[in-house]
């Protein structure tokens, strides 16, 4: 069985909460003004005692002490205006913002996986042209890429598992040969097929795990796994910017 949940309330900026109803949030905005109501009046008050003391006081504190006054107060309207605006209490603004951050900070992780994918794809894709004829330089490159997917994967593998399994039919298993590298890549490594050409340590690792596969092969996969990369950043991005 399925449990129904309650409507959310909307605030005017649109924040998501418990249920209320517009008596209920008319209730909490009159509510709301008497307490700007009493800050007003206290504020007054306060201003009109040390006004009257004003004489006595250095003009430097007099404006000090009003200046603190009224700024409290300003305070006090802001949090209780912010009361209205994002729900029962302040703290669903904090929490707006800490999930804006956290929103911010998941897409510039993926956009940054993307990048790199794209890049260890283009690397090892002109080291399979060239028949492995790997130079120090893209033996540097490499290793630095590897080390750097290894430190990241964990950010981005829970993303990866939640779009595959939303796509339809996630690699057209059906369409492949059972051993070939689109499969090997896509079937026995779905939970994160972009390891295959990163996990080893090195590109002469790598070469001796690839070697029972053409260069072509490889270069194709190479070239599905980068649009599947597109594929999914892009899906991922839409639902957290």
């Amino acid at each position: 069985m399925i449990a129904m949940r309650k409507a959310p309330k909307i605030y005017l900026c649109g924040t998501i909460s418990t249920t209320m109803d517009k008596k209920d949030f008319l209730s909490q905005v009159f509510l709301e003004l008497i307490k700007a109501i009493i800050a007003l009046v206290v504020a007054g008050g306060a201003t009109g005692i040390l006004t009257q003391f004003k004489e006595r006081l250095p003009s430097s504190f007099y404006t000090i002490f009003l200046y603190v006054i009224w700024g409290v107060i300003i305070i006090m309207l802001a949090w209780i205006a912010l009361s209205v605006v994002f729900g029962d209490s302040p703290k669903k603004l904090m929490q707006w913002i800490k999930n804006r951050v956290n929103r911010k900070d998941i897409s510039r992780k993926l956009k940054t996986w993307c990048d790199k994918y794209l890049e260890l794809a283009d690397l090892v894709s002109d080291v399979a042209k060239t028949d492995w004829q790997i130079t120090d330089v893209q033996k540097e490159s490499y290793r630095y890429l590897h080390i750097w997917f290894e430190l990241k994967r964990s950010d981005i593998l829970p993303f990866w598992q939640r779009f595959y399994h939303n796509r339809t039919n996630p690699a057209n298993m059906d369409t492949l040969s059972r051993g070939d590298l689109e499969w090997v890549t896509l079937d026995e490594h779905w939970r994160d097929p972009f390891s295959v050409f990163y996990e080893p340590m090195t590109l002469n690792l790598l070469q001796s795990i690839l070697k029972r596969w053409n260069k072509n092969e490889i270069i194709y996969v190479l070239r599905k796994l980068k649009e599947l990369n597109l594929e999914f950043t892009a899906w991922t991005l839409l639902r957290y910017e």
